[in-house]
């Protein structure tokens, strides 16, 4: 498992919030396996972690799409990313498969929970 990695843009069209071109995506997580269940498949799932002190609001639909698209972009810019290819090269599989999934943690009171998921796979 590999912990705050930095995967380098590589598509001009991919923007950050002031709207200008992407250098990188921060992903929280990537984890690799070989997959049990299908013969000689490397599985790499990007993890990336939502978190916020206040409640999040009860329409937030804006936010999540903002958390899906960036999780989309990372996954298209890690397919080409020089960690793949290494990666790649630490597995003997005939098959890749790459993943999404995003966190959304919510801080109340006192106690942290998770209070969605959502795993996005090619």
């Amino acid at each position: 498992m590999i912990k705050g990695f930095d995967i380098p843009c590589c598509n001009e069209f991919h923007k950050n919030k002031s709207d200008n071109k992407r250098n990188s995506h921060g992903v929280d997580f990537i984890f690799s396996y070989m997959n049990p269940l299908v013969s000689e498949q490397l599985s790499n799932v990007l993890i990336s972690v939502k978190y916020k002190t206040e409640k999040y609001p009860n329409s937030a639909t804006s936010k999540f799409k903002e958390y899906i698209s960036h999780l989309v972009t990372s996954l298209e810019c890690y397919d080409f990313s020089d960690l793949k290819n290494n990666t790649i090269s630490g597995f003997g599989a005939s098959t890749i498969n790459d993943a999404g999934f995003c966190i959304k943690l919510s801080k109340r009171v006192h106690c942290t929970f998770v209070t969605d998921t959502f795993i996005i796979t090619e």
